[in-house]
């Protein structure tokens, strides 16, 4: 057991000597972290060599009694007096062949890369990975996620992790020592493996205990980061948004949790409370970068807002405040926003822009700006929603008049933040009345934009009580309005516009009192509009089909009247799902299965010479293509159940018979471009011979291919599609061909 830590710092000359030479002699009670800290205090006081020439003993101990974390803690101790020095590395592999002699030890050596040439803090990293590595530890890779370590096999350098995603796999020491994150009992990972209910609990109870143990966990993390991190794997996928929600307050109320304002910029844990003194306040004086100023700002309002009750701290603030505000142009709209909104959290407007022209200059002109009519626009393009919703307010107690006037004036160009934080503004205060004239005036004109019909759907009621459109009209339009051609910005608000009509039941729920023709002709619109992909398409359709039954008339007629123009290409929906399940497991299953076999080959070496790599990026590519492929031909062609395709003549959905010459009777089932089974005589509309018969009648004489070329065959029937066909469509349990 190691001795009890001294306090170095008593000790001097000839007793440090003493007392370091009496502590290398002390075998297993070496006090080891009392060593460390003598050799630290002595390299620091201008004593390098000294400290080196006393390591070396340090080393003869620790090598003897195999002691490699002490051997891995004392290099990295030295290597901080030996940056840069090459001979350093050459040194730091002697110690450590010292240490690790045997066999296994020299698997672990070179598996940690110190006979490379990698720099000596990376293969310190990887050697107390491989000190970890053993059965049963925790550990986590940031391809496979979570794993339990089943063995190691020292003979053939490598181990079997059993991750969440795939049990058994084998990993070379090497990548692994490269890979592998080796989880202690506090990582949340290792929590949720151990005690997976008590972590359910604390995910709907406590989220903001999770965010900070993830963060404790894995280190600085983005939002985003966060999410690929936790959701799924930790927190339920359908549950994130209120986890995040809960959790997000929490952390930005926790002292010790730095949230930065924008989420590209990672959350990170500090190592104690921030000081808010005269020494940071100095700094905040100082800074000169607009977004920092503002940073800084919003924390301590945040963390510490009390110490603006101190005259000299607000003086600081308010001067910083007018600093960014004053520097930002128009194409830094949100940093003068955050400006004044933290300027009026900070409690330093005192008045209308009239009232404060003098006392607060800088304020007073950046609320002209952003009331300007000219300015207003290229101010707000681009702020998020939640900062305009924040400054529209403040603006309006500022000068509301001359905001209702830029507002109005600019009415064709707001994007949809500003169209949203306008009209309850306007509506609130009871001044819609020119709102409601301007919305008039573009839909009549037909200059209403995506983000118009956005915020008209968003606000349905109020359209309605104003008789601005008809329901049918407001929808219609909207859902046209997802193809028009539109400038950059116009195309967000597009995007926008078709998530809130495709996400939710607000379109199933909108139609509800419309008229069955009218549902119809919605169904209709939604069919035709190229600005949804197949799959979410057939999932606003089927919703609303479900809804609305007599609305799958109007797709029934849609596909008839495309058979008989001959322009739109069809498959039974039995057909059509089997692709679409085809390009669901390409996605979700074997492109991810893929990606993680080519980082697992990475692990094998050599990329020039590595077979598995090379093999596994040739599948990938295979897999992209058949992805591509099978996307394109699931836009192309349209499912149905043609029951609605005429008969009388063959084509598609229906079922001949034909008279060869040689008097035998076949009959053949025509569907759609991806159906077959010979079994029961399905055949697809793009072989030969349904082309051949397509267009004719019963009693025709048709030129049909055989197996010993053309033969006049004569087509006796003609009809409807039999019950065997309509059971074979039905099916949904046959397995999908292969993709």
């Amino acid at each position: 057991m190691e001795a009890e830590r001294v306090d170095i710092a008593t000790l001097s000359g000839e007793a440090a000597e003493e007392w370091f030479l009496t502590a290398v002699e002390s075998g297993p009670n070496l006090p080891f972290a009392s060593c460390l800290d003598l050799l630290r205090r002595m390299a620091g006081s201008g004593q390098p060599g000294q400290a080196d020439t006393w390591a070396e003993l340090l080393y003869g101990v620790l090598a003897k009694e195999k002691r490699m974390s002490d051997v891995l803690a004392l290099i990295e101790l030295q290597q901080a007096w030996h940056a840069g020095d090459d001979a350093f590395h050459d040194a730091a592999a002697g110690r450590i062949g010292e240490t690790w002699k045997d066999t296994s030890g020299k698997a672990l050596r070179e598996s940690a890369g110190w006979d490379g040439n990698l720099p000596v803090d990376e293969a310190i990293r990887r050697s107390r990975v491989l000190l970890l590595l053993k059965p049963q530890a925790l550990c986590f890779e940031k391809t496979w996620g979570f794993g339990v370590v089943r063995s190691v096999d020292m003979f053939y350098k490598k181990a079997i992790i059993d991750f969440r995603g795939k049990t058994g796999h084998q990993m070379s020491l090497a990548y692994a020592a490269e890979s592998l994150d080796m989880l202690g009992d506090d990582h949340l990972m290792a929590r949720l493996h151990r005690e997976p209910g008590k972590v359910a609990e604390m995910i709907k109870t406590a989220p903001g205990d999770i965010a900070r143990l993830a963060l404790e966990s894995f280190g600085p993390l983005t939002v985003e980061q966060l999410k690929d991190r936790l959701a799924g794997a930790v927190v339920p996928g359908k549950d994130w948004a209120a986890f995040w929600e809960g959790a997000r307050k929490k952390l930005k109320d926790d002292p010790l949790v730095e949230v930065p304002f924008r989420r590209s910029e990672p959350m990170r844990m500090r190592e104690r409370r921030k000081a808010y003194d005269a020494a940071w306040f100095a700094d905040l004086k100082a800074e000169r970068d607009m977004d920092t100023v503002l940073s800084m700002v919003d924390t301590v309002l945040r963390e510490e807002p009390g110490t603006l009750k101190v005259p000299e701290n607000v003086a600081a603030v308010r001067d910083r405040l007018a600093f960014a505000i004053k520097g930002c142009s128009l194409r830094q709209g949100t940093l003068a926003a955050r400006g004044l909104v933290l300027w009026d959290a900070a409690g330093l407007t005192a008045g209308t822009v009239d009232q404060c022209t003098e006392s607060a200059p800088e304020w007073a002109t950046a609320v002209r700006r952003f009331t300007n009519r000219l300015e207003i626009v290229p101010l707000f393009t681009g702020m998020p929603l939640s900062l305009v919703s924040r400054l529209v307010p403040l603006l309006a107690a500022a000068d509301g008049e001359r905001l209702e006037h830029a507002l109005l004036s600019a009415f064709l160009r707001l994007p949809p933040a500003v169209l949203d934080a306008a009209g309850k503004y306007l509506i609130g205060t009871g001044h819609d009345a020119g709102w409601v004239q301007h919305f008039d005036d573009a839909i009549r004109s037909r200059e209403a934009l995506p983000a118009h019909w956005l915020w008209l759907c968003e606000n349905m009621e109020w359209t309605e009580s104003k008789n601005l459109c008809r329901r049918f009209d407001l929808i219609g339009t909207s859902i046209q309005a997802l193809d028009m051609p539109v400038e950059s910005e116009d195309a967000k608000a597009q995007t926008l516009l078709r998530r809130f009509l495709e996400d939710g039941d607000w379109l199933v729920n909108a139609i509800s009192t419309l008229a069955p023709k009218e549902r119809q002709e919605i169904v209709k619109k939604i069919d035709a509009a190229n600005a949804w992909d197949v799959g979410s398409r057939r999932s606003l359709m089927a919703r609303i089909i479900k809804r609305y039954p007599d609305t799958a008339d109007a797709l029934v007629e849609r596909e008839s009247a495309a058979q008989r123009d001959g322009k739109t290409r069809f498959t039974s929906w039995r057909s059509f799902r089997e692709r679409s399940a085809q390009l669901q497991e390409l996605i979700e299953v074997k492109i991810p299965a893929n990606s993680r076999d080519i980082a697992h080959a990475r692990g094998y070496g050599d990329l020039r010479e590595n077979f598995e790599y090379k093999a596994a990026k040739d599948e990938q590519r295979l897999l992209l293509r058949r992805q591509a492929e099978l996307e394109r031909d699931l836009g192309i062609v349209k499912g149905t159940d043609f029951a609605a395709f005429p008969s009388d003549k063959a084509g598609l959905g229906t079922c001949v018979t034909i008279r060869r010459p040689d008097g035998r009777v076949e009959q053949h089932i025509i569907l759609g471009e991806w159906d077959r089974d010979e079994s029961i005589g399905i055949i697809s509309s793009e072989t030969r011979l349904a082309q051949a018969l397509a267009g004719h009648k019963a009693g025709e004489e048709v030129t049909l291919p055989s197996s010993t070329g053309d033969e006049t065959c004569k087509l006796e029937t003609v009809g409807p599609l039999p019950d065997s066909a309509r059971s074979w469509m039905a099916n949904t349990e046959s397995k999908a061909p292969k993709a």
